[in-house]
């Protein structure tokens, strides 16, 4: 059994990473609409402009970052137990047993955030080095 100060630890950790999980998607929510936004522009500017080339490889790089995006917001209530967790708080016998219950969802909701705190940065940094094939395409329609 452990001491309250630890339970109050644990539970505490776990309140902080949801609420990072939720700070996460809500930056990917915001990413995600700037980059479909910018992936109309392109689209656009692709079938104008005859530096198609440099676009399209601006398109690739935006299109993955999307999808790194849309990963992150996707819900994940199914996988690892997340559906369900106030059904299963109801058949723990003991502290003990809700103790476990807290560490293991501690462990769950903190991989979840890193997990999708990575995929956030992979989507930001394939969004910057899209610019690079950008800027070429308009340096070169000058």
């Amino acid at each position: 059994m452990s001491t309250p100060k630890i339970h109050e630890a644990v539970v505490s950790g776990v309140g902080e990473a949801r609420a990072e999980v939720t700070r996460t998607d809500s930056k990917a929510g915001t990413l995600l609409t700037l980059t479909t936004g910018a992936l109309a522009l392109m689209v656009a500017l692709a079938t104008r402009d005859h530096h198609h080339v440099s676009i399209a490889a601006a398109i690739d790089m935006d299109v993955t970052a999307a999808v790194a995006l849309l990963a992150v917001v996707r819900p994940r209530l199914s996988r690892g137990g997340m559906l369900g967790d106030h059904a299963a708080l109801l058949v723990l016998d003991d502290d003990a047993e809700l103790d476990g219950w807290q560490r293991d969802r501690l462990r769950l909701m903190s991989g979840l955030a890193h997990t999708k705190h990575r995929r956030v940065r992979i989507a930001v940094d394939l969004l910057a080095a899209s610019l690079i094939p950008l800027a070429l395409a308009a340096i070169l329609s000058f």
